[in-house]
């Protein structure tokens, strides 16, 4: 089928989605696989991916390729959107574009003054985790009077800014 995919990566991947069992290898799997080599840029990236995120053979080409134009559209290189996709091949499958998702990140930017292309580049694990979790661990740091958090906006992102009254600490 794809050099590279091992008798029991296929079997792993077909016993915990039976579902794709049913698609066709011409007409889904091939494009799927093809699509997500030119993303990752080698077939063994595309086997350790599908190893780690099996329901990246069930991915749309469309929700694929859409996600790639919005990771070009955040400014990510095409080699920051391999790495990304390599660190966390999980988010890929999603559609990044989805009320649901881009309301993650703009969770990210205004509470915690993380810009999306940060995210993807540099923290792509914690797209992952639901929201109820990280804001329940933003809601218990615990607040010091000497310290003001202050942020900023520049070129896109948000930039935090820490102060320290100095008459406080006295």
């Amino acid at each position: 089928m794809y050099a590279g995919l091992t008798k029991e990566v296929l079997a792993r991947v077909f016993l915990r989605h039976p579902i794709m069992l049913t698609f066709s290898l011409d007409g889904k799997l091939q494009p799927v696989l093809a699509a997500l080599e030119s993303v990752l840029g080698s077939r063994l990236a595309v086997v350790e991916a599908i190893s780690r995120a099996p329901e990246l053979l069930g991915a749309s080409l469309n929700t694929l390729d859409s996600n790639v134009r919005f990771l070009r559209e955040l400014g990510l290189s095409d080699s920051e959107i391999r790495a990304s996709v390599s660190r966390q091949p999980q988010l890929f499958y999603r559609d990044l574009t989805s009320a649901e998702f881009q309301g993650k990140l703009r969770y990210f930017e205004v509470v915690l003054c993380r810009c999306p292309r940060d995210m993807f580049v540099r923290y792509p694990s914690y797209l992952l985790s639901g929201l109820h979790k990280i804001d329940y661990r933003v809601r218990l740091l615990p607040l010091m009077p000497s310290l003001t958090l202050g942020s900023f906006m520049r070129g896109g992102c948000c930039l935090r800014m820490l102060t320290v009254d100095r008459d406080a600490i006295t």
